[in-house]
């Protein structure tokens, strides 16, 4: 049956899916969406089925602890319920004080690319480290720690770090200069690592994650930032001199938590929606969160000899 092979291998209802009874209906919100079901089906066998997805049963389990005339039904209800992205594969639960729980359930459900027990290994076996002495870097590495991974190192932005080893880059305004050194070294060794910019007047910039072969690299990043500026013939010059904005604690933290999803997200899924992707956040008189997409540039002198993906603009050649 088709519709078998959209079925999870061990489904688990998403650990905040809330369920209410009504009469011959079957209500389920998850992340602000409801799904009604109803019918006969739902009076006869739902109500049965939904405590047996805790992750800890296959799809064959469960139709022996339902009965087995009654599979074809378990294969459509959980189809059904899959369809509507209330499904996730294996257990929702770790047993309590397991480290990272909650930063694992978050990645299985919003992800859908693994599973709560898988997500919390990745997370003991993960290395970070943060680099810099930026207002960021100690919120970032107690971040990292609160969610879960247990290998957190700090050290300068000079300092060696392993190829293995995901790096969140926090320098502080004079050290901005020395990301540029991080840059061509985590080109050589093909480590990834995420930058957590300091405060500039207008914003703090998280990411994007530079992946060496695959996105662009801080250089692309800077040419891009001139080209944008709007003074584009002097910003090299303007650049160079370390700035200086006033801002609380509490911004650094929050542009710190948004490094430390993260790098939980890539530690645990590899998500390809991180690298190349970068977040602004702007705390002026209407606190705004924006995306933006940064484009390799075609014959970067810093990346462009080891990019392994073409250019945007690349023409490809026809026999």
């Amino acid at each position: 049956m088709q519709e078998a092979t959209l079925i999870p291998s061990r489904p688990a209802l998403v650990g905040w899916c809330r369920v209410v009874e009504d009469g011959s209906r079957l209500l389920l919100e998850h992340g602000g969406s409801l799904v009604t079901l109803e019918g006969r089906a739902v009076r006869a066998l739902l109500p049965s089925l939904l405590p047996l997805l805790d992750g800890t049963r296959t799809r064959d389990e469960i139709a022996v602890a339902l009965g087995r005339p009654v599979e074809p039904a378990v294969v459509h209800a959980l189809a059904l319920l899959t369809h509507h992205g209330l499904l996730v594969d294996g257990a929702t639960r770790e047993p309590d004080g397991t480290p990272g729980t909650a930063a694992a359930s978050y990645v299985a459900a919003v992800t859908r690319r693994t599973n709560v027990t898988d997500a919390s290994a990745a997370l003991g076996e993960a290395k970070v480290v943060v680099l810099g002495s930026g207002v960021g870097a100690d919120a970032a590495a107690e971040q990292l720690q609160h969610t879960g991974f247990l290998h957190v190192d700090r050290g300068p932005i000079e300092g060696p770090v392993d190829a293995d080893t995901l790096v969140v880059a926090s320098p502080c305004p004079e050290e901005v200069d020395e990301l540029t050194s991080l840059n061509h070294r985590r080109l050589d060794d093909g480590g990834a690592w995420i930058q957590l910019l300091p405060y500039d007047g207008r914003h703090i910039v998280i990411g994007p994650l530079f992946l060496p072969g695959a996105s662009a690299c801080r250089a692309c990043y800077v040419m891009r930032r001139g080209a944008c500026s709007g003074y584009e013939e002097d910003f090299e010059r303007i650049d160079r001199v370390p700035l200086r904005a006033s801002a609380p604690p509490s911004l650094a933290a929050a542009a710190a938590a948004l490094a430390a999803v993260m790098a939980l997200r890539w530690c645990t899924v590899r998500d390809p929606t991180l690298p190349g992707c970068l977040y602004a956040l702007d705390p002026g008189p209407v606190i705004r969160l924006s995306h933006h997409r940064l484009l390799r540039v075609p014959r970067c002198a810093a990346c462009g000899p080891q990019q392994a993906v073409p250019s945007p603009w690349h023409q490809a050649e026809w026999p």
